[in-house]
């Protein structure tokens, strides 16, 4: 009896153990896929590189003596958002110089994010079969794994901190959960929204006053200074974010008007928030959780703010599913969902395991299912002008300054000077006579977003100024140098 009870403990920590390997495995293989999926997008000129090229960019000039400068306005990147993360990969950067290392950081971030998640599951429902489940539903969740190809955003930084948060603030070790929370704000100072969050949730689940204060007073008084640093101390676009609504334009023109409209036609409101696009919009965001999981616990509770926000945004780039607005919603519905499972499976306790089990199957299905709101096959084929575009940028000097399409911006990234026609056109003083200053202009017919109409324009200038020469032109793409 006694050499057959000491043998159980024994095999059951092996299979733990081989559990947790399991999901190590799926965390690198999800890694190398979806990078390998980024660095064939954009190896095919085949998505816009407008955000990707601003933090390029701005690792490329640092180690030239630029501290993270902003491509299109004499301003910091740090001003636009103050992600502290994101200098820790400086060092790698310096030695594999080029955007594709960033979106393997950003790739590393995502899934590395599934290991705190999976020991979150695997700690509330004490079953490793669900929670290997519900990892692999995390690695593939729509919302997560589609910023694996958006470019790059600040989001995605903080999100394994924010996930190793709710598993200490679950797991009762307060120390790692403020230093996780804290580290998770360091990556944008938006995120002080979902962190303020457990300070109610620590509220409703009546637990001791410092799971309550810590997280909602950390969470103010860092977007305070973050809102200060933003406004008065790096120069930056950040401020504008507060000062302006540049999300809630159907609203007013001012903080003040935004105010008054939802004080004086919530009619128009709740309009606005249950629209045709916006239903479309939470049907494809809770397939994956099975539309109730989240709202059978309290843990929804930290989703809200983000919810609620992107409903009542008049920006429809808020309700795009694979746009980084909803990242953080999507993995903190994943948390409430791993609090609803074990709720559920709780009604059937004869069947417990089975339930839990079950449920999580079901959503790891619904979430590959769900693949299909932001993969595109397209993007990942080469297309006819492949040769011609890897042409245009072997052809440009390094010291030269670059005009070009989106698609191509980011592999430019390491020139001195980088811009588009609809950025001149767009952003700062707005002077065309500006575009006609660059050593090199690209004109890529092949390139069809609204953005480039402004090539139009650019192309009627160039016809009569005669400040540059056509280089080559092949498979409806220019390249111009300026004459000296």
């Amino acid at each position: 009896m006694k050499s057959g009870a000491s043998a159980k403990p024994v095999l059951f920590s092996r299979c733990k153990l081989s559990a947790d390997l399991i999901m190590w495995v799926c965390i690198v293989f999800a890694t190398l896929l979806f990078f390998g999926l980024a660095w064939q997008k954009y190896r095919f000129f085949n998505g816009d590189t407008n955000d990707l090229a601003i933090f390029a960019f701005a690792f490329s000039h640092t180690l030239h003596g630029e501290f993270f400068p902003v491509y299109f306005i004499p301003v910091n990147l740090l001003g636009c958002h103050p992600n502290w993360i994101i200098l820790a990969w400086l060092p790698v950067y310096a030695c594999w110089r080029s955007f594709y290392s960033l979106l393997f950081f950003q790739s590393c971030m995502l899934t590395v994010s599934a290991w705190p998640f999976y020991l979150l599951a695997k700690q509330e429902l004490k079953d490793t079969r669900p929670a290997l489940a519900l990892g692999l539903t995390f690695l593939f969740f729509p919302t997560i794994a589609s910023q694996h190809v958006n470019q790059i955003h600040d989001d995605q930084f903080g999100l394994p901190f924010l996930m190793f948060a709710f598993y200490y603030f679950m797991g009762g070790d307060f120390k790692r959960f403020a230093v996780s929370m804290m580290l998770a704000c360091l990556a944008k100072e938006t995120i002080t929204i979902t962190t303020a969050m457990f300070g109610v949730y620590g509220l409703l689940l009546r637990r001791p006053a410092k799971w309550v204060v810590f997280p909602l007073v950390f969470s103010v008084l860092y977007f305070a200074v973050a809102l200060k640093l933003l406004s008065s101390g790096i120069a930056g676009m950040g401020a504008s974010l507060y000062t302006g609504t540049q999300y809630l334009e159907a609203y007013g023109k001012s903080p003040a008007e935004v105010m008054a409209t939802f004080l004086n036609r919530p009619g128009f409101v709740i309009r606005s928030v249950f629209s045709p696009v916006k239903l479309n919009y939470l049907m494809k965001l809770f397939l994956p959780v099975l539309y109730v999981l989240p709202f059978l616990s309290l843990a929804v509770v930290i989703a809200l703010p983000n919810l609620l926000l992107n409903l009542i945004a008049s920006n429809v780039a808020m309700t795009v599913i694979p746009w980084h607005y909803n990242i953080l919603l999507g993995s903190t519905l994943l948390v409430a969902s791993v609090f609803g499972i074990k709720a559920a499976s709780n009604w059937f306790p004869q069947n417990r395991s089975r339930v839990a089990n079950s449920l999580a199957v079901a959503m790891m299905f619904t979430a590959m299912v769900g693949t299909r709101f932001w993969f595109v096959a397209d993007d990942y084929r080469e297309k006819g002008y492949q040769s011609t575009m890897q042409k245009v940028v072997a052809t440009v000097p390094l010291d030269a300054s670059v005009l070009c399409s989106s698609p191509l911006l980011a592999h430019f990234s390491n020139r001195p000077k980088i811009t588009t026609a609809s950025t001149i056109l767009g952003w700062g003083d707005k002077n065309p006579q500006k575009m006609l200053t660059y050593d090199y202009i690209v004109l890529d017919g092949n390139w069809r977003s609204y953005d480039a109409l402004s090539q139009r324009q650019l192309f009627e200038m160039l016809q009569k100024s005669g400040t540059h020469r056509v280089v080559f032109a092949e498979n409806n793409v220019a390249l111009l140098e300026r004459v000296r």
